[in-house]
């Protein structure tokens, strides 16, 4: 069995000439298998009649098209599919009251519709394209989950008897939806005053209650939006990417947060920081497939082992490969060899407004890369900003070397094209394979989703003629798989243009596994900033840990950080020898 998939936002058939369906050679016997529909002017692929011969997505020059052959054991209709041509979830999450699900995988793997399907904002369709009534869907939908868990829960949310909240991934869409206060938009989950207080108490957004939604950074949104979520009555909470736009100290807090609340509710929590979704998640389900094309629920497993079998690219229970190679931390090559300074900085600092940045001297050598860690408004991007000349400092910088910055906020023109907004990428096209950046070039910048804008920023600010790469926050918005290629990309383009990079992130394992040496900041946020030295990955993240009051280990399979529960056997070894980051 094989599926098409046509990518709607790309498929333009006034751009293309028609490709698709002048290279289809069951059309040319007379029969139409590809074809234009006149109502929503985009193609469509009758996939009874499909070959799978692949002419179709050669020949599209807008890259819009997917053929994929099913496993042949996937002898089952998918739970759900997004109309003809559309993407297609086979299975669905189990949620089970008392415990923390994680769903782990790809962007476009259908997380996200995993989660609408659960909380009832998209209803299952089973892949048909018509029932006789409402009662039907309900009915072949319980029928087709008959002998699962998911049985038993869908039965009841069809009956109204389990009460759902679903926190989206996008939070800026509750910001422009809800005009008012913090105060008035958490009033609306919870009448209970001293609730609300206690909610905003352990997310630490108590003194933002007056402030308008409209007026939050995207962490205090980030926050605000969890509050909101944790305060509505429900007994199953599905709350997707908690992680982004939190610094480290507010993800450790957050995953805390909402391991709680599985004490009285079922939570289904989607994560790309897989140290913080280690930390929360009692069992992951793993997703895979083919992006944008069909997606595969497993079943649930521990956290452990569930996240070290995504990894490892293979499901034994299922004997199923996904990954040609496993993910494995347990080496972390420095490949950086050269003693010649790229960059070298004095002490300096920086006053803005209240807000006042001290920076020791230090230096980066060619070829480097130097990451950034610290708490959200403690100066790490007033740093990236000094050196880059866009701020004055006290004494004046004048390193005289070339900067490629790509910013922590994505603006966007939004006429341009993908391929205008990349001039001259093409020499550097085959280190940037692993991006797939090829099939956006016809795309408008402002079409793109924000883990494809991510990587046009990134690969823009990576193929400039610069002596030092700034990037600030690169894994915003970006899965596991792509955050870890990006590391090796980073590696052959500096090798390439002999340059270097300071890299600002949150995600601990990715920033850990990509730095030859790590930069921490410290002080009080909003008021006052320091950064140190650089050090050694190794001395820099065991200062770091220690002001966070954590200690990690090493999984003995795959090498991946782990935090350590707080009073464990392992967590007391590791304070008793000062060995925060193990």
């Amino acid at each position: 069995m094989r599926l098409a998939v046509i990518i709607k936002e790309r498929c333009n058939p006034a751009k293309c000439g028609l490709a698709c369906v002048k290279a289809c050679p069951i059309n040319r016997t007379g029969k139409d298998c590809v074809y234009i529909n006149k109502e929503t002017n985009k193609a469509v692929i009758d996939e009874s009649l499909c070959t799978g011969c692949g002419l179709c997505v050669k020949k599209c020059p807008l890259n819009a098209i997917i053929i994929v052959n099913l496993p042949e054991r996937l002898e089952e209709n998918p739970f759900h599919r997004y109309g003809t041509n559309g993407f297609a979830l086979y299975r669905i999450p189990e949620p089970e009251k008392g415990v923390v699900l994680g769903l782990i995988g790809r962007n476009g793997i259908g997380k996200s519709t995993a989660l609408k399907l659960l909380s009832g904002v998209l209803k299952p369709n089973l892949g048909l394209e018509r029932f006789s009534s409402s009662e039907d869907v309900k009915k072949q939908v319980l029928k087709h989950l008959r002998g699962s868990k998911a049985q038993a829960f869908f039965e009841a949310l069809f009956k109204g008897s389990v009460k759902t909240v679903y926190k989206v991934q996008r939070i800026e869409l509750v910001a422009r939806k809800f005009q008012g206060s913090v105060k008035e938009f958490l009033e609306k989950a919870s009448s209970d005053k001293a609730q609300v207080l206690n909610t905003c108490k352990s997310l630490g957004i108590e003194h933002l209650m007056l402030r308008q939604l409209s007026t939050l950074s995207g962490g205090e949104l980030q926050r605000v939006v969890i509050a909101f979520t944790a305060l509505k009555d429900a007994n199953f909470k599905f709350i997707d990417e908690p992680s982004s736009y939190l610094d480290i100290k507010q993800r450790v807090n957050t995953a805390k947060f909402i391991k709680q609340l599985s004490n009285d509710s079922a939570i289904v929590v989607v994560d790309h920081d897989l140290l913080m979704l280690d930390y929360m998640a009692d069992y992951v389900q793993v997703l895979y497939g083919t992006p944008h094309a069909f997606g595969i629920v497993s079943k649930p497993m521990q956290a452990k082992a569930g996240i070290n079998a995504y990894l490892e690219g293979y499901l034994r229970d299922l004997n199923v490969r996904f990954r040609e190679k496993p993910i494995d931390f347990k080496t972390r090559k420095q490949s950086f060899k050269s003693a010649t300074p790229c960059i070298e900085w004095p002490e300096f600092e920086v006053a803005l407004n209240s807000f006042t940045l001290k920076v020791e001297s230090g230096v980066l050598f060619q070829n480097e890369i130097i990451g950034i860690v610290g708490e959200n408004g403690i100066g790490k991007s007033t740093f990236a900003k000094a050196l880059a000349g866009l701020l004055k400092t006290k004494p004046e910088l004048r390193l005289n070397i070339s900067i490629a910055y790509k910013p922590q906020y994505l603006e966007v023109n939004n006429n341009m094209l993908v391929k205008e907004f990349l001039k001259g990428w093409e020499a550097y096209k085959h280190l940037l394979k692993p991006f797939e950046l090829e099939p956006l070039m016809n795309q408008e910048l402002s079409t793109l989703s924000g883990g494809e804008l991510q990587r046009v920023f990134i690969a823009r600010a990576l193929t400039k003629e610069a002596d030092l790469v700034l990037l600030d926050e690169p894994s915003a918005y970006l899965d596991i798989e792509q955050r870890l290629q990006l590391g090796k990309i980073v590696r052959d383009l500096l090798s390439a243009t002999n340059s270097s990079a300071l890299i600002i992130d949150h995600d601990l394992l990715f920033l850990t596994q990509i730095s030859d040496r790590v930069l921490v900041f410290q002080g009080e946020p909003g008021l006052q900033g320091f950064a140190r030295t650089p050090l050694s990955v190794e001395e820099a993240m065991n200062a770091f840990l220690k002001m966070l009051n954590i200690t990690v280990r090493r999984d003995s399979i795959t090498g991946r950080p782990r935090i350590n529960k707080p009073e464990s056997v392992l967590d007391k070894k590791q304070r008793e020898k000062n060995n925060w980051f193990g």
